[in-house]
C-alpha cells in the first residue's frame, strides 16, 4: 500500500511511474488501483494495453482500445499526426496515461504515447515485464519505479477476503501463499480455479478449502508464463519438476550455468543455501503444471532415473548468486513442507521394512511437521505391533512418547497424552522412567506441574545414563518454568558430559533461555538469531520456531524493532497452525504487539484468529498465552479495566499450573495497565518467589516506583546500563530526579543530570522510555506531557492553547494522537492512563509539571 501511495503522489506531482513485475505479480492489478485512486482525486485517466498477438500490427493496441479514436490508414506521417492530436485532446486539462503490458505495444503505439507526453507534459504510468530481454524497454524516462515482488503473507490474506467477500481460514491462506509464491496474479488464478471446481468453498462463516490448488484449466494462464524460453531451457525446467528440491550440483550435470541462469533470470527457479546450495522451481504451482503437461512415459522415466541421483556432494556456488532462504519467505515455506515431507518419507520407507515401535517412533517424529499426515498415522497405530506395557523397554517408551506428542501437539488434547504415558510411567523400568520425564515435560509445558517433581524424577545410580540424562532435563524443565533459575542450572550440571540424541539441543536451549532471564540479553539475541537462521537453511521447523521465539523475547526488551521484524517474517511464514505451536504462539503475540504499535488493529486480529486455530494448549513460558494478545487489542480499542482483568486472570491461572515466569509478567502487564493496588502485597509476595537477573531487575523496578525508592532505582539504573538498556536506564534516572529534587549545587544530582543528558545524546528519541510499559511498547515525549497534563485537569481546548502558546487546532490533533498513541479513546481514556501511571509509580513531578 505504501507504494500505491508514493505512486499516485508522484503521478499528481506530474513524475512518470513504471511497475516492473513478473507475468502473475498483480502489474494489472496496480495499475488499476492506481487508475481508481487517480479517478478519486480528480484525475481523468486514458487507459492503453498492450496485446502480444499484435505487436507486429501498426497502431493496433489503439485501434482496438475502447478510446474515441477514429480509424486511420496504417500508414503515413499524417496518420500519426492525426492519432497523436486525438490522444492529446483526451489527455487535455488533469489527466494521466495508464499503460499495462508496454512490452506489448506496437513501435507506432509507443512514438505516439513519447510524442504527446513531451507535448502536453501529461504523466504517463505504465507496467512492464521485470525480464528485459522478453520485451521493449520503456522510453519515457520514469522518474519513479515501482518493482513488484511477491506480497506478504497478510497482505495476501486481504487481498483474498476482498475478493472472495469474507473471511480466509489461514490454511486456506497458508496453501495460496506457498504455491503462488506470493505472486499476487498467480494466487487470484489459483483461487478462482479453485472456487470453480469447488476445492475452495465457503462454510462455517469462512472460505476454507481442501486437495490440491492447480487447475488444468489454468494450462493457458502457465504456458503464456512459459513464453520465451527455449525448449532445452523448459525441458530442464519439467526436469526440475519432478523434486521438491535439487541439489545444484546435480542441476549442473544436466544443464549449463546458460541454462540455469536463464532460469534464474526469469524467476522460474530460486537458488538458496550456501553450504549445501539447493534448486527449486518457483512458484511452486509451475511445477504442478509442469507434471501435468508432461507425457505420462516421460514422466516415469525421468522419475526413475531422478531417485536413483541421492548419492551427490556438497555443491560449490559457481558463478551464481545464493540468495538467503531466510529472505525469500515463500519459497522458504515451500522448501520446507517439500523438505519434511521427504524425511516423511524416508522414515516411512524404514518403517514399512520393519513396523517396529523403534522405527514407528521415528516415522511419527516427522509426521508431527506434516501437516497432511493424520491418515499415515492411524495407519502407523494399526501395523505397528503394542509394545509389552507391562515391562516396557526403552524402544516401547519412546513409540508411546511419539503418541502422546501427536496427541498433545496436534491433536490438542493433553489429556490424552499424560493417559497414555501415564499407564508405563509408574514401572521402575528404564522406558518407565523415560515416559515419566516425558510427562513432566508436557506438563510444565502446556499444563500443571505436579506436586513433588524432584522426587517423581529423582536419577537413580543403576539406570542407564540417557534415563538419568532424560530425569535431568525434565527436572531443568520443570525449574525454568517455575521460575527456579539456580536450580534449573545444577539440574542442567547433572546431565552426562555427552549426551545423546535430542538432549544437547533441548540443553543448550534450556540454557540459553536462562541466561534470557539473568539478563544477558544482547548475548542471547544474537545467538538465538543466529540459531534461527540456521535452522532456516536447514528447514528444520521446530528449531527454527523455538529459537524465533527466544530471540523475539529477547528483541523486545531491547526494542529492536529491526531485528523483530526479521525474525517474524520468515517465522510467520511457516506459520500453518496445524503444526506444533507452542513456541508459534510466542512468535504471534510478539506479531500482535507489533501490529498494534503499526496501529494495525485489522492485522492483530488476523494473528490472534490464527492463535485460535493453533491446537495446542497455552504454553508455560513468556508470550505463549492467548490471552496476552486479547488484553493488548482491548487496551488498543480502549477498553482498559477489561484488559487488566483478563490479564489478571491469565496469571491466576499461569501460577495455578507452576508456571510462575509466565504468570508474573501477567501480574505486572496488568498492573502497568490498570493499577491494582488491593492486589499489591500479592505481587510482592509472588515476585519474591522467582530468581534469576532479569527478572528480578523486572519486578524490582516496578516495586521501586511504587514506592518512590529513590536509592533502589539509582541502583537499578546501574543494572539496566550494563544490560545494555540505555532508554529504561534513561527513563529510570529521569524519574530518580523528578521523586527527589536536589537543592541547587547538589553534586550527586549533577552527576545524574550529567549522565541523563548523555543518555539523551545516545538515545534515539523513539526509544526513550517514559513509563515501565513494555507491554504496548508506549513511550510519551516531554511535549505530550505538557498535553496530557493539561487535558488531566479538565482544561478546554481554548484554554490548553493559551497556555501552551499554540492554536486549538494544534491542541485538537496533538490530544487525538496522544490518544491514539496510548491505545485509549478521547480525554476520558488519557484521564484513566494518567491515574494509572500515577498509581504506578511514574513521578509525581513529571506529573505534576514541577520537575
Amino acid at each position: 500500500m505504501d507504494s500505491l501511495q508514493v505512486a499516485l503522489a508522484k503521478l499528481s506531482a506530474g513524475i512518470n511511474v513504471e511497475v516492473v513485475g513478473t507475468k502473475g505479480s498483480g502489474r494489472s492489478t496496480f495499475l488499476k488501483s492506481l487508475g481508481e485512486g487517480l479517478t478519486a482525486a480528480g484525475f481523468h485517466t486514458v487507459c492503453i494495453r498492450g496485446i502480444s498477438a499484435l505487436r507486429a500490427q501498426p497502431l493496433a493496441a489503439l485501434q482496438v482500445s475502447s478510446l474515441p479514436i477514429g480509424k486511420v490508414p496504417r500508414s503515413g506521417s499524417a496518420t500519426l499526426a492525426v492519432v497523436a492530436e486525438q490522444l492529446a485532446e483526451l489527455v487535455a486539462g488533469k489527466s494521466v496515461i495508464l499503460v499495462d503490458d508496454w512490452d506489448d505495444l506496437d513501435d507506432l503505439t509507443r512514438g505516439v504515447i513519447q510524442a504527446v507526453r513531451h507535448r502536453s507534459g501529461v504523466p504517463v504510468a505504465i507496467s512492464r515485464r521485470m525480464d528485459r530481454h522478453a520485451g521493449v524497454e520503456s522510453e519515457v524516462s520514469p522518474s519513479l519505479e515501482v518493482e513488484l515482488g511477491p506480497v506478504r503473507l497478510d497482505e495476501l490474506q486481504v487481498a483474498l477476503e476482498r475478493k472472495l467477500g469474507g473471511p480466509v481460514t489461514s490454511v486456506l491462506v497458508n496453501e495460496v501463499f506457498v504455491q503462488s509464491g506470493g505472486h499476487i496474479g498467480i494466487a487470484m488464478s489459483l483461487v478462482d480455479g479453485a472456487v470453480k471446481g469447488r476445492r475452495v468453498r465457503e462454510g462455517a462463516g469462512s472460505w476454507g478449502g481442501t486437495g490440491d490448488l492447480y487447475d488444468p484449466s489454468l494450462r493457458g494462464s502457465f504456458a503464456a508464463l512459459l513464453a520465451g524460453l527455449t525448449p532445452i531451457a523448459r525441458g530442464t525446467l519439467g526436469l526440475f519438476s519432478l523434486a521438491d528440491r535439487v541439489p545444484l550440483r546435480l542441476a549442473r550435470e544436466v544443464a549449463d550455468w546458460e541454462v540455469i541462469e536463464e532460469l534464474e533470470a526469469r524467476g522460474f527457479i530460486k537458488i538458496f543455501g550456501r553450504t549445501e546450495p539447493t534448486v527449486v522451481v518457483h512458484p511452486p504451482v509451475l511445477s504442478a503444471f509442469l507434471r501435468d503437461e508432461m507425457p505420462e512415459s516421460r514422466r516415469v522415466r525421468l522419475g526413475e532415473w531422478a531417485v536413483t541421483q541421492d548419492g551427490f556432494e556438497p555443491a560449490l556456488s559457481g558463478t551464481l548468486e545464493i540468495t538467503p532462504i531466510s529472505v525469500q519467505v515463500s519459497t522458504l515455506a515451500s522448501v520446507a513442507n517439500g523438505h519434511t515431507r521427504s524425511q516423511k518419507v524416508e522414515a516411512q520407507r524404514v518403517w514399512e521394512a520393519d513396523p517396529s515401535p523403534q522405527n514407528a517412533a521415528r516415522y511419527i517424529g516427522t509426521m508431527l511437521w506434516d501437516r497432511t499426515a493424520g491418515p499415515d498415522y492411524d495407519e502407523v497405530l494399526r501395523r505397528t505391533p503394542e509394545p509389552d506395557r507391562a515391562s516396557i523397554s526403552l524402544s516401547g517408551a519412546s513409540y508411546l512418547i511419539a503418541r502422546a506428542s501427536w496427541l498433545a501437539y496436534r491433536v490438542g488434547d493433553l489429556g490424552a497424552a499424560i493417559e497414555l504415558l501415564r499407564e508405563v510411567a509408574g514401572q521402575k523400568s528404564d522406558g518407565g522412567q523415560i515416559a515419566l520425564a516425558k510427562i513432566a515435560q508436557l506438563q510444565a509445558m502446556l499444563g500443571t506441574i505436579p506436586e513433588g517433581y524432584e522426587r517423581l524424577l529423582a536419577s537413580s545410580e543403576g539406570s542407564p545414563v540417557v534415563v538419568n540424562d532424560m530425569l535431568a532435563l525434565a527436572r531443568a524443565m520443570v525449574c525454568v518454568v517455575r521460575g527456579s533459575t539456580s536450580e534449573a542450572r545444577r539440574n542442567l550440571a547433572d546431565i552426562s558430559t555427552a549426551p545423546s540424541g535430542l538432549i544437547p539441543h533441548q540443553m543448550e536451549f534450556l540454557e540459553k533461555l536462562l541466561d534470557l532471564y539473568e539478563g544477558r540479553l544482547r548475548e542471547v539475541a544474537g545467538f538465538a538469531r543466529t540459531k534461527f537462521l540456521q535452522a532456516v537453511e536447514g528447514l528444520n521447523i521446530s528449531i527454527m520456531r523455538a529459537y524465533g521465539w527466544l530471540a523475539c523475547m529477547a528483541l523486545l526488551y531491547l526494542d529492536d524493532w529491526d531485528g523483530l521484524e526479521e525474525i517474524l517474517s520468515p517465522a510467520l511464514g511457516v506459520g500453518s497452525t496445524e503444526l506444533p505451536g507452542v513456541f508459534q504462539l510466542g512468535i504471534l503475540n510478539t506479531a500482535v504487539l507489533v501490529a498494534l504499535i503499526r496501529d494495525d488493529a485489522g492485522l492483530a486480529r488476523r494473528y490472534i484468529a490464527e492463535m485460535d486455530q493453533v491446537k495446542v494448549a497455552d504454553g508455560g513460558l513468556l508470550h505463549q498465552q492467548r490471552d496476552l494478545a486479547r488484553a493488548r487489542l482491548l487496551v488498543h480499542e480502549g477498553s482498559v479495566i477489561e484488559s487488566a482483568q483478563l490479564l489478571r486472570s491469565a496469571g491466576d491461572r499461569l501460577w495455578a499450573r507452576g508456571a510462575r515466569v509466565a504468570a508474573v509478567h501477567c501480574y505486572l502487564f496488568s498492573q502497568e495497565v490498570s493499577f491494582q493496588p488491593e492486589l499489591l502485597g500479592q505481587d510482592r509476595e509472588r515476585f519474591a518467589q522467582i530468581d534469576g537477573h532479569l527478572l528480578a531487575v523486572d519486578t524490582g523496578h516496578f516495586t521501586a516506583m511504587v514506592d518512590r525508592d529513590v536509592n533502589k532505582l539509582v541502583q537499578l539504573a546501574d543494572e539496566l546500563e550494563a544490560m545494555g538498556l540505555p532508554g529504561w536506564t534513561m527513563s529510570t534516572l529521569e524519574n530518580v530526579l523528578d521523586f527527589q529534587p536536589a537543592p541547587e549545587g547538589d553534586a550527586e544530582a549533577a552527576v545524574l543530570g550529567l549522565r541523563v543528558r548523555d543518555l539523551k545524546r545516545r538515545v534515539p528519541p523513539a526509544f526513550q522510555m517514559r513509563s515501565h510499559r513494555r507491554f504496548l511498547g508506549v513511550r510519551v515525549s516531554d511535549r505530550e506531557w505538557d498535553f496530557i497534563r493539561e487535558v488531566v485537569t479538565g482544561a478546554s481546548n481554548r484554554e490548553i492553547a493559551d497556555r501552551l502558546s499554540v492554536s486549538v487546532r494544534t491542541v485538537e490533533s496533538s490530544v487525538a494522537r496522544i490518544a491514539k498513541k496510548l491505545e485509549v479513546r478521547g480525554r476520558k481514556g488519557i484521564l484513566a492512563w494518567y491515574e494509572a501511571q500515577q498509581g504506578a509509580g511514574v513521578s509525581p513531578a513529571r506529573l505534576q509539571g514541577t520537575a
